[in-house]
């Protein structure tokens, strides 16, 4: 669980690669302000999409 999704990493590509890190460990993130989920696709795409603005 995170805050915000600009806090989760430094650089685009490993913020790519948490979610894949902790899919592995069957972790699903959740981000609190920006209300994403990655344990569905909707939160998954949302996730992605943030992440590339960022």
């Amino acid at each position: 669980m995170v805050s915000r999704l600009a806090r989760l990493a430094r650089s685009t590509l490993h913020l790519c690669q948490v979610p894949d890190q902790l899919q592995e460990m069957q972790v699903n993130l959740k981000v609190i302000d920006q209300s994403i989920d990655t344990g569905d696709a909707t939160g998954r795409l949302l996730f992605n999409m943030l992440g590339a603005i960022a």
